[in-house]
C-alpha cells in the first residue's frame, strides 16, 4: 500500500449508510480514498482502470460467496493479491468459513462497530504494506535503477535487441511487469492495472529497480497478450496523453499570437515541387568547399530574417537534432563559428542558428537548426512551411528523445505539415518517424539514411540533397480546409 500518499479502497455495496460510514472513516481517520460501486461487474470495470489497495465487499443474506467478485478475484493472478474485507449480514461460523475459503482476507459482522471496522481496515493495510515492502527489498544479480536509465530508454534497448522475456520493476508502490516477444511489448501489469493502462502508468516512474529475465513469454503463468500496438506507438501515445494533461493546466493561460501555416512557402505564389531547383541545389552541394552563410540570430533578428522582402522564393529545410551535433554538422558545410560560443547562446538565452545559400537574386536555400530536446523553442517564430524536415536524433537512436520532445515533434508536423522527411539513424528510425506522422494525422513521404551526424559520419550535404530530391519527387500535400479557414493568405496572424 502506498503509505506516502492516500490509498484507495473499493467498496462494493448498495447500502447508502455503509457508503457514508466508509467515506467518513476514510477521510477522517484512515487517510483512504473510498470509491463505491453497487455490483461486482462494475467493480471489475473499476479495477481495470484504477489502482486499488483494499476491497470491502458487502455480502447480503443468502448471497453466494462462490460466485461473483471473490471468485473473479481468485482466478485473476494480478487481482488476487488485493486484500478483501467481507462484511457479512449473517455472520455465522459457516458463512465466515465460506468467505475465507472463497478468498476473503478477513470478515466481520455487518452492521457492526465503526471502531472495529476501522481497526480491521488498518490491519489489512499493514499486511498489504509488508507485502509490498518485501518486494522492494529484493535484490538480483542482474539489476538496474531507472534513475540511471529511464524506462523509455530501457524499453528501447530491449526492442532494438529483439529481446524476449520478462521485465520486472519494483517500486515503493509495488511491482510492475512487462512481457516482451521478439522485442515487442505484448503485455504489461502494474498493481491491478493491465495492458496499455499499466504501461502508461509505468512510463511515469522515475524511481524503480528493474530486472530483465530472458525467456519465452508464452511460458508465463496465465499469460494474456493484452497489447498489440508497436512499442514506438505506445510511447508516442503516452507522450500525447501526457501533453494533453499538461495542456489542461495551460488552458487558462492566454494563448500567444502564432502564424497560421498556409499552402505557400512564403510571400507570393504557392511553392510547389520544382525539379530544376532541386537539381541546382544538389549540384551546388556536391562541392566540398564551404558554402553559404552560417548565422547566429536573436529571436528578433530571426523574425526579421525570416520575412526578408528581397528573397521571394525560399527553399527551407528544418534540421532536428542535438544542438552540439547540429552546430558541428552545419559548421562543416559553411564557414564555421566557434562551437562553444554558439551552443552557449543557443541554450541561454534561446537563439536561432540558420544556414543559407543564395541560388540566385530571389531564391535562397535555408536550413534552420531545431533543438531535438526542445522542439517547441522556436515554434512561434517559424512562419513558413518547410519543403522537408531532417530528423537526426542523438547517435541515430530515436529512443534518446523523451516524451516532451516527441510530443513537440508531433506538434511541428501537425502545424506545418512538411512535404517530406529525411531520417538519419539506425534501422528503426524510419518506422519511428512514420508513426510520428501517423499520430500527427499527416501523410509524410520519407527517406532513411543509416548512420549519424555525430563526428560527421553522415555528411549533412548529402542529407540536404536527399531532402531536395524528396521534395522534387513529392506531390502537394492537401491541407485540410479547417487548417486554412483561419487565414486568407501568407502572413495572416491569428490568436
Amino acid at each position: 500500500m502506498r503509505f506516502d500518499a492516500q490509498g484507495t479502497v473499493l467498496l462494493v455495496s448498495t447500502d447508502e449508510t455503509l457508503m457514508q460510514t466508509m467515506e467518513q472513516l476514510g477521510s477522517e481517520s484512515l487517510r483512504l480514498t473510498v470509491r463505491s460501486v453497487r455490483n461486482w461487474e462494475r467493480a471489475l470495470e473499476v479495477l481495470s482502470r484504477v489502482r486499488v489497495d483494499l476491497i470491502v465487499l458487502h455480502v447480503h443474506v443468502g448471497e453466494s460467496l462462490t460466485e461473483g467478485l471473490l471468485d473473479e478475484l481468485r482466478h485473476h493472478r494480478r487481482l488476487a493479491v488485493i486484500p478483501v474485507l467481507a462484511l457479512l449480514e449473517s455472520a455465522t461460523s459457516e458463512q465466515v468459513a465460506d468467505a475465507i475459503d472463497a478468498g476473503a482476507a478477513d470478515c466481520m459482522a455487518y452492521p457492526g462497530s465503526h471502531s472495529e471496522l476501522a481497526a480491521r481496515l488498518r490491519a489489512l493495510a499493514r499486511v498489504a504494506g509488508r507485502h509490498r515492502r518485501k518486494l522492494t527489498e529484493r535484490h538480483y544479480n542482474l539489476s538496474g535503477d531507472l534513475t540511471a536509465l529511464g524506462f523509455t530508454d530501457l524499453i528501447g534497448l530491449l526492442e532494438l535487441g529483439r529481446a524476449s522475456g520478462r521485465l520486472r520493476l519494483l517500486t515503493s508502490d509495488g511491482e510492475g511487469r512487462v512481457l516482451f516477444g521478439e522485442g515487442r511489448v505484448i503485455h504489461a501489469e502494474f498493481g491491478n492495472l493491465v495492458g496499455e493502462e499499466a504501461f502508461f502508468e509505468l512510463m511515469h516512474l522515475e524511481k524503480a529497480q528493474y530486472e530483465f529475465r530472458p525467456g519465452d513469454p508464452a511460458a508465463e503463468h496465465e499469460l494474456e497478450a493484452t497489447i498489440d500496438s508497436t512499442t514506438a506507438s505506445l510511447v508516442l501515445r503516452a507522450a500525447t496523453r501526457f501533453d494533453e494533461e499538461q495542456g489542461e493546466a495551460r488552458a487558462f493561460l492566454p494563448a500567444p499570437l502564432t502564424a497560421v501555416p498556409d499552402r505557400s512557402n512564403g510571400e507570393g505564389a504557392s511553392w510547389e515541387p520544382d525539379v530544376s531547383w532541386a537539381a541546382r541545389g544538389e549540384a551546388l552541394l556536391e562541392h566540398t568547399k564551404p558554402l553559404g552563410e552560417l548565422q547566429l540570430l536573436s529571436r528578433a533578428a530571426y523574425q526579421a530574417w525570416s520575412v526578408e522582402r528581397r528573397i521571394t522564393q525560399r527553399i527551407q529545410i528544418w534540421l532536428v537534432t542535438d544542438l552540439h551535433c547540429g552546430v558541428q554538422a552545419l559548421s562543416a558545410v559553411a564557414t564555421p563559428l566557434a562551437d562553444e560560443q554558439v551552443c552557449h547562446a543557443l541554450h541561454d538565452p534561446p537563439e536561432a542558428l540558420v544556414w543559407s545559400l543564395r541560388m540566385d537574386a530571389e531564391t535562397r536555400l535555408e536550413v534552420i537548426l531545431i533543438d531535438q530536446d526542445r522542439p517547441r523553442t522556436l515554434i512561434d517564430e517559424l512562419n513558413r512551411r518547410p519543403v522537408a524536415m531532417i530528423v537526426a536524433p542523438t547517435h541515430g537512436d530515436f529512443q534518446t528523445l523523451d516524451l516532451d520532445a516527441r510530443s513537440g515533434l508531433i506538434e511541428l508536423l501537425t502545424r506545418w505539415s512538411p512535404r517530406g522527411c529525411v531520417s538519419i539513424g539506425n534501422v528503426m528510425i524510419e518506422r519511428h518517424v512514420k508513426e510520428l506522422a501517423t499520430l500527427a494525422n499527416r501523410p509524410l513521404p520519407q527517406r532513411g539514411i543509416l548512420g549519424t551526424l555525430w563526428n560527421l559520419e553522415v555528411d549533412l550535404r548529402f542529407a540536404i540533397a536527399e531532402s531536395l530530391r524528396l521534395w522534387a519527387s513529392s506531390t502537394p500535400v492537401a491541407v485540410e480546409p479547417a487548417a486554412e479557414s483561419d487565414a486568407e493568405g501568407p502572413g495572416e496572424v491569428a490568436a
